[in-house]
């Protein structure tokens, strides 16, 4: 009998012993693509990474490209953008939990940076194929941010709607996505004979496009917040980042960010929890100075 193991999801996973991470084409390890390993992410296998750089000044040429998205706006919308992007494959070991919100008026080009730094996870992605909307329904967003594991997704559009009864409904979904980046838990659910269904939660890095903020000050809390406005993004540096998107050369870029990381995940992790903790705290204590 034929047996075949295919993973439905993104991100880290040991497989015989070594750590691969899982996307759309495939796995990549320490020494790049890993032979073997299947995957089949329906409808998202446009989050395909591509065979990481051959050559020191190819991965130099990627890591130029990249770092080019900074000059999109002002360091303080760019910044923290690129900053998620690069994040998202630590999201799980560093129980990442809270969720970037892309706060921007009609017009400003806020779907579009926020494609470009999605395209780091694929050629594939662009503006039109942003990885969800605001128009799912929550248990279909749900399911979505379970399966992009340690990836970047990118809700779109949170918008004022045209009625109450469709601005309550956005507010609920919106509501109950941010409460689950926040907490990294998901809506408890029962099987037909009352037992417990396995929780699907947000397992990657979620960043939301939206034209205003969300109400409440819990949600709010669980937010990283960037403001943009019409104007702020230089249109001629948008146009060369998403060919740089389109080309894949983005992509490769996270590739051989991924490919440093494999072989050594685990120093990685342990040295980012402490720079983490140590961001914490001073973090803090300039907040209690604020407040004092």
């Amino acid at each position: 009998v034929e047996r075949r193991t295919v993973y439905t999801h993104t991100g880290w996973r040991k497989v015989a012993g070594d750590w691969v991470y899982l996307h759309g084409g495939g796995a990549l390890g320490a020494n790049g693509p890993v032979a073997g390993i299947e995957t089949d992410l329906r409808d998202l296998a446009r989050y395909a990474l591509p065979n990481p750089s051959k050559t020191a000044q190819e991965r130099h040429t990627a890591a130029l490209a990249s770092s080019g998205y900074l000059t999109i706006a002002a360091l303080e919308i760019t910044l923290p953008v690129l900053s998620a992007a690069f994040l998202a494959p630590f999201a799980q070991a560093l129980n990442v939990d809270f969720m970037v919100w892309l706060e921007a008026p009609s017009q400003s080009q806020k779907s579009s940076i926020a494609a470009v730094a999605l395209a780091h996870f694929g050629a594939a992605i662009d503006r039109t194929c942003l990885t969800c909307n605001w128009t799912g329904t929550a248990n279909s967003i749900e399911g979505t941010l379970f399966t992009l594991a340690d990836s970047l997704a990118v809700v779109d559009d949170y918008a004022p709607q045209p009625s109450s009864a469709g601005q309550a409904t956005l507010d609920n979904t919106a509501a109950r996505i941010v409460r689950g980046c926040g907490n990294r838990q998901g809506r408890g659910r029962l099987k037909a004979d009352l037992t417990r269904q396995a929780e699907r939660y947000p397992r990657g890095l979620v960043l939301c496009t939206a034209e205003q903020w969300i109400a409440g000050e819990s949600l709010n809390a669980r937010l990283f917040g960037v403001s943009l406005r019409r104007g702020d993004v230089n249109l001629s540096q948008l146009s060369v980042m998403q060919e740089m998107a389109r080309t894949g050369v983005l992509a490769r870029c996270m590739a051989d960010f991924i490919q440093g990381i494999a072989g050594k995940r685990e120093q990685v992790i342990s040295d980012c929890r402490e720079q983490w903790a140590a961001f914490r705290a001073k973090a803090l204590a300039v907040s209690y100075t604020h407040l004092t």
